[in-house]
C-alpha cells in the first residue's frame, strides 16, 4: 500500500532566555514501502477513531503533545493539520519565542478566524508580527523529528520537541518559492495571503487518494463493490453532490492533461480538495468502466481483477451517486439516549428521492430522456441496504403508536445543510405525488420563458437569437407566447441522426438476403458501390484498408493478425487525427466499417460458424476497447463522434449475439407456424365498412397519426405544390403500405419450410429469431423503405413507428397466449421479444448509416432533399 511520509524538520528560534525551538513545517518524501497485507477495509492508522464516529467525522488524536516530554500536560496551539500533511514544498517558519505559550492541556476550541493556522487562545497578539530576516536561517543540528505519514484510512502522528537556542527567522526551500513567493515585507496574517494552488497539484493530491484505494479495487466484486465506493467517499469528503452527478452522467471530468503555465488561486479552504476529490471519483469510475486502470495512472501495476468486469456498470454508477447522497443528508448525533434523535426510514428514501429529482431537473441530459433518467433511482429496499455500508452501526427500531409504528433510524438527524425546509415540506406526500410535483415543474419549465429572454428575442433552452434590431425586440414583447414555442425535435448527443435525415428511396440493403449455406454472405451492390467511393476519399489521408477487407471476405475475423479489424480501426483514426482529417472524413471512414461489418454481424450459423460468430464479437469489442483507451484521449472536436461510433459498434455486438438464440423445448416449426397465425390474425378481419380499413391497418394509422402529431410534421413541407398531398390522405397510404408488408412478412415466414427444403435441409434450423428477425428486415427494405410516402418521413419518426408496429402486431400474440401449450406459448414469446429487439437495434443502425452517409455518395443526400430542389 502506498503511504506519503511527511518529515517535519526543525526550525529553530533564539531566546535569549530560554533554550528552546519548536518544531515546525512539512517537507514529504515520497515513497513506495513494501506494500504490507491489509484485509479489505482495514486501515493501518496510528490513531483511534472513535466507536460512534459518523462518516465524515474527524480522526481524535489522543493528544497534539510531545509523547516523550518530561511534561505531559502541554498542547500546543498549533497542530499539525491534514492540509499541512499535503503539502508538496516545505516551509520553515520561526517566530520570537514569546508569541508561543505552550498551553495547559484543555479541550480544544472552535475557531472562528478564517485562517489555516488557528490562534492560540491565550495569545492576544496576532499571529505573526515580525519581520522577515534577510539572512539565512541558523539552525542547529537536533535528531528530533515530527512524522507525519498519510496512510489508507488517516494520519499517523509521532510528535516529538526539542529546545535550544536560535534566532528568529523565516525561510523557504527554493522549490517552494517558485509557487509561493517571497514576500518582502511583513508577514501578513496567513489569512488574508492567497495560497495559490496549481492543477498539477490538484492531480498529484488526487492521484495520492487512488493510490489508496488501489489494494481495495484488487480484490472488489460485485458483492462488495458498495463498501469500496463508501471507502473512495471518505477519501474526498468535501466533494458536492452535484459535481459527482455531473461527473457520471453529464460526463463533466476533471482536466488530467499537463498543467497550465501559470498556477490558479486557491478559492477556498475547500476547493482545492474538491478538485482532487473529483480527480478521485473520476479514476474509479473509469476503472471500473474499463476494468481497468486509466492511462494518466500508469505508475500502478496492471489491474489483475477479471471478476471487475461482472460489475454492472449502471448499477454501480447510481450506487456512487447514492452513497454520496445518505452520507451528506445524515447527521449521528452523539447523546445518551439514540431514541430521542431519529428518523424514518422512508423519510430517508423521500429526501433521497426529492435529491434525485432535483439533480435531474437542474441537470438535465441532452443524450436521454428525463424517463430514462429515472432509472438511475434505486429502490427503497436497496437504499436501506446501503444505509448500512454508509453507517455500519445503525440502529432501527420501530417508533410510533401501535398500527401506526414506522422503522426509524436511532441516533441521527437531518443534516441542515443538505436538507433544507423545502425538501422537508415535501415528506408528507408519498413518492408518486412527489414525481407528479416534479414533472409538473419540468412541463412547465418547457413552455416557459423569463422576460428577460423575451426582452432579447432569446429563448432559453436553445438560446436563439430571433431578433436583431429594436423592431424585432418589440415585436418581441408584444407576441411572447411564439417565443416560447420550443422546436419539436432536439437531436441528442448519441446519435448522428437529426430530424432532417431520410432514407434514399430505394433498397438499402446492407446484404445479400438470398445466401446458400456455408458462405459468407456478400455486400448488396448499394453498399459496395458506397464503400468503394469512401475508400477512394480514405486513400487520399493515407488510409489504406484492402487487407481488412480481404481478411473478412476469406473468413479471417481473428483479431490476432496484423490486419485484424482492431489494429485496423485504431492505426486509420491515429492517421486520420494527425493530419486533422475533416469531419465528413471521419464519416467516411466510420461509414466503411460498419458496412464492413454487417454481412457477418446479419450472418446465420448456417452461412457463419459459431466460432468464427465468436472471434467477430471479440474483435470488435477489442475495437471498443481500444478506441476508448488510445484514441478518445486524443480526440478534441472529433471525440463525442468516436463516442458514437463505438455505440453503434457495440449495437452491433449485442445484434450478433441476439441472432445466436434457439429454440430448445419445441419443433421450430410449430413456432414458425404460430407466428404466422400471429400477424394474419392481426390484419385478417375488417372493422368499420366506412373506411374498409382491416384491424391491422386500423391498429397502423392511429400509429400514424401519433407520429404526425408528436413531431407535428407535415408531410407536404418539402414538396413542390403540384405534388402535395393531403396529411389524412398520406397518413392512410402508410397504413395501407406497412399492412402490405406485414401479410407480405405472413407468406414469407409460412415459405421457411419449403426454402429449408430446397437447401438440402430436411427440418427448420432452430434458430427461429433470427430466421423471422432477416425476413422482417427484407421486407422492410424492398417494400416499406421504397414507398414514395413513407420515404418522406424523417428517419426518427420511421424507426418510432416501426417500434410502435412491431408491438401491434404482437398484441395477437399476447391474447392467444393462454390457448397454446405452455412450451410452445414461451417459444413464441421469446422469439418475439428477440425479433423486435433485433428490429429496433437494426433500425437505429442502419438510420445511423443513413445520417453518415455524404453528399456525393451515389449522389443521394440522406440529410437533406436540398440536393433535389437544385436539380
Amino acid at each position: 500500500m502506498f503511504s506519503n511520509h511527511c518529515n517535519i524538520h526543525k526550525k529553530q528560534r533564539i531566546n535569549p532566555q530560554d533554550d528552546h525551538s519548536f518544531t515546525l513545517g512539512l517537507s514529504p518524501v515520497l515513497g513506495i514501502p513494501q506494500e504490507p497485507e491489509f484485509l479489505p477495509f482495514q486501515s493501518n492508522t496510528d490513531f483511534s477513531v472513535s466507536p460512534d464516529a459518523g462518516l465524515f467525522s474527524v480522526p481524535s488524536f489522543s493528544t497534539y503533545q510531545d509523547t516523550s516530554s518530561p511534561d505531559r500536560e502541554t498542547r500546543y496551539a498549533i497542530p499539525p493539520t491534514i492540509d499541512q500533511c499535503y503539502s508538496i514544498n516545505s516551509q520553515q517558519i520561526t517566530w520570537d519565542a514569546e508569541e508561543l505559550h505552550p498551553l495547559p492541556l484543555v479541550e480544544p476550541q472552535e475557531h472562528t478566524l478564517s485562517t489555516d493556522m488557528p490562534q492560540a487562545a491565550s495569545d492576544p497578539l496576532p499571529l505573526f508580527q515580525n519581520t522577515i530576516d534577510s539572512k539565512p536561517p541558523s539552525t542547529s543540528p537536533c535528531s528530533d523529528i515530527l512524522q507525519v505519514a498519510l496512510n489508507e484510512n488517516g494520519i499517523s502522528v509521532d510528535l516529538a520537541a526539542s529546545f535550544s537556542s536560535s534566532s528568529g527567522s523565516i525561510s523557504q526551500d527554493t522549490s517552494s518559492s517558485e509557487i509561493y513567493p517571497q514576500p518582502s515585507s511583513s508577514f501578513v496574517p496567513s489569512a488574508d495571503l492567497p495560497n495559490a494552488v496549481s492543477e498539477d497539484q490538484d492531480v498529484q493530491i488526487g492521484v495520492e487518494s487512488f493510490a489508496n484505494i488501489v489494494p481495495l479495487l484488487k480484490k472488489v466484486t460485485k458483492k462488495n463493490f458498495e463498501g469500496v465506493l463508501v471507502e473512495v467517499l471518505k477519501e474526498c469528503p468535501h466533494v458536492r453532490t452535484e459535481d459527482l452527478y455531473n461527473l457520471i452522467y453529464n460526463d463533466k471530468c476533471p482536466d488530467l492533461g499537463p498543467p497550465a503555465s501559470g498556477a490558479a488561486l486557491y478559492q477556498g479552504p475547500s476547493s482545492g480538495s474538491t478538485e482532487s476529490g473529483l480527480i478521485l471519483c473520476h479514476l474509479v469510475v473509469e476503472t471500473f468502466k474499463n476494468s481497468k486502470f486509466p492511462p494518466c495512472v500508469d505508475q500502478f501495476e496492471d489491474l489483475q481483477n477479471p471478476r471487475l468486469s461482472s460489475i454492472n456498470f449502471h448499477e454501480l454508477l447510481r450506487t456512487f451517486l447514492a452513497v454520496k447522497i445518505i452520507s451528506d443528508t445524515l447527521e449521528k448525533v452523539d447523546i445518551s439516549y439514540p431514541s430521542e434523535e431519529s428518523v424514518s426510514r422512508v423519510s430517508v428514501y423521500k429526501v433521497y428521492y426529492i435529491i434525485c429529482q432535483k439533480l435531474i431537473t437542474k441537470y438535465p441530459s441532452l443524450s436521454t430522456s428525463s424517463t430514462v433518467q429515472q432509472t438511475i433511482i434505486l429502490g427503497q429496499s436497496k437504499l436501506g441496504k446501503l444505509a448500512r455500508s454508509v453507517f455500519p452501526k445503525m440502529k432501527m427500531k420501530r417508533l410510533g403508536r401501535r398500527g401506526e409504528s414506522l422503522p426509524h433510524y436511532l441516533g441521527f438527524r437531518w443534516n441542515k445543510a443538505t436538507v433544507d425546509d423545502k425538501i422537508l415540506e415535501m415528506l408528507d406526500l408519498d413518492v408518486s405525488e412527489i414525481q407528479d410535483v416534479f414533472n409538473d415543474s419540468r412541463r412547465r419549465s418547457r413552455h416557459k420563458v423569463s422576460p428577460n429572454h423575451i426582452s432579447n428575442g432569446i429563448v432559453t433552452q436553445e438560446k436563439v437569437t430571433f431578433h436583431q434590431n429594436n423592431e424585432g425586440c418589440r415585436k418581441a414583447k408584444e407576441n411572447p407566447p411564439e417565443l416560447g414555442k420550443l422546436p419539436v425535435y432536439q437531436k441528442p448527443l448519441n446519435t448522428f441522426v437529426d430530424f432532417s435525415c431520410k432514407y434514399p428511396g430505394f433498397d438499402c440493403s446492407p446484404r445479400i438476403w438470398q445466401s446458400p449455406p456455408n458462405s459468407i454472405p456478400k455486400q448488396s451492390k448499394w453498399a459496395e458501390d458506397t464503400m468503394a467511393r469512401s475508400l477512394g476519399v480514405l486513400k487520399d489521408h493515407n488510409v489504406y484498408l484492402e487487407p481488412l477487407i480481404a481478411n473478412l471476405n476469406t473468413g479471417n475475423y481473428s483479431d490476432e493478425d496484423p490486419h485484424g479489424l482492431s489494429n485496423t480501426v485504431i492505426e486509420s483514426l491515429k492517421r486520420l487525427l494527425a493530419v486533422s482529417s475533416s469531419q465528413e472524413t471521419f464519416f467516411h471512414f466510420y461509414v466503411t466499417i460498419l458496412l464492413l461489418l454487417f454481412p457477418v454481424i446479419l450472418s446465420s450459423d448456417q452461412e457463419v460458424a459459431s466460432h468464427l460468430h465468436t472471434q467477430v464479437r471479440t474483435s470488435v469489442r477489442n475495437c471498443v476497447t481500444k478506441i476508448g483507451h488510445g484514441i478518445v484521449p486524443l480526440a478534441s472536436v472529433e471525440k463525442q463522434d468516436l463516442k458514437n461510433f463505438t455505440g453503434l459498434l457495440e449495437k452491433m455486438i449485442r445484434l450478433n449475439e441476439m441472432g445466436r438464440t434457439k429454440i430448445r423445448c419445441t419443433s421450430p416449426e410449430s413456432v414458425i407456424n404460430e407466428i404466422a397465425k400471429d400477424v394474419k390474425d392481426a390484419g385478417g378481419h375488417q372493422t368499420d365498412p366506412t373506411n374498409q380499413l382491416s384491424a391491422l391497418e386500423e391498429s397502423y394509422l392511429k400509429v400514424g397519426m401519433m407520429s404526425f402529431k408528436a413531431y407535428e410534421f407535415d408531410v407536404n413541407k418539402d414538396i413542390a405544390g403540384k405534388s402535395q398531398l393531403d396529411n389524412e390522405a398520406a397518413l392512410v397510404g402508410i397504413a395501407q403500405a406497412f399492412a402490405r408488408s406485414s401479410m407480405a412478412f405472413t407468406e414469407r415466414i409460412k415459405s421457411i419450410t419449403p426454402s429449408a427444403k430446397s437447401y438440402g435441409v430436411n427440418d427448420v434450423t432452430p434458430d427461429v429469431p433470427y430466421q423471422i428477425f432477416r425476413l422482417g428486415v427484407e421486407i422492410m427494405h424492398q417494400f416499406s423503405l421504397i414507398n414514395p410516402i413513407i420515404v418522406q418521413l424523417p428517419i426518427p419518426m420511421i424507426n418510432s413507428m416501426m417500434t410502435q408496429i412491431s408491438s401491434e402486431v404482437q398484441n395477437s400474440s399476447f391474447q392467444e397466449f393462454g390457448n397454446r401449450q405452455s412450451e410452445v406459448s414461451r417459444e413464441v414469446f421469446k422469439s418475439w421479444w428477440i425479433f423486435s429487439t433485433m428490429f429496433q437495434e437494426y433500425m437505429h443502425i442502419m438510420g445511423e448509416v443513413m445520417a453518415l452517409m455524404p453528399a456525393f455518395v451515389l449522389g443521394v443526400r440522406c440529410c437533406s432533399s436540398s440536393s433535389k430542389v437544385k436539380e
